[in-house]
């Protein structure tokens, strides 16, 4: 099935339960109103993230539309209330790929498709343990894991990237990008 015609149908699908989100905005509590969302939206947007975020944004754009107005239901806000930083979930499902690769917890193929600086670089540079972000011509390529896993990973502090615990790693991605965008 193509990309262009699931999102289609997943467009449907996440709208009509937006709908029922609408109507019940004003009598549930926020917390009904999230497991709503995490059980009957939320996987079918999670469901190959990591892939869907290196398509054309026009095929993504319907969704994400959706996706903002299901936020604006959830927490109660103003049509047009800014979403930004209710979409840090996607930096964390990467963070938590990336924490993967780094302690080796794929398959090898994808562990080999990133590289350490250290393994590129013959001389001492200031983030030698970093992942190493190959340029870039194009805007596509800008969306790719490839491109952003390494990105978000270095954008995390030192002591987040050192934990060696997943649950501890996801609980401290989340709270320092709170931190950050509230």
């Amino acid at each position: 099935m193509k990309i262009g015609v699931f999102s289609t149908n997943i467009t449907g699908t996440i709208s009509k339960t937006c709908g029922i989100l609408n109507k019940l905005k004003y009598r549930l509590p926020q917390s009904i109103l999230l497991n709503i969302y995490n059980t009957l939206i939320l996987p079918y947007l999670q469901y190959c993230a990591i892939v869907w975020a290196n398509c054309n944004n026009s095929k993504l754009n319907s969704l994400f539309i959706i996706q903002k107005r299901a936020v604006r239901n959830i927490c109660k806000l103003e049509y047009l209330t800014h979403t930004a930083s209710y979409f840090k979930n996607l930096q964390v499902q990467v963070s938590q790929f990336m924490f993967k690769v780094t302690f080796n917890l794929l398959p090898s193929s994808l562990v080999t498709y990133f590289q350490i600086n250290s393994a590129v670089h013959s001389y001492n540079i200031r983030h030698l343990q970093d992942y190493h972000i190959s340029s870039i011509r194009t805007d596509k390529c800008l969306k790719t894991l490839r491109h952003s896993g390494p990105r978000i990973w270095n954008s995390l502090p030192s002591e987040i990237k050192a934990i060696n615990n997943f649950h501890s790693f996801t609980k401290s991605v989340k709270s320092f990008l709170l931190d950050v965008y509230v």
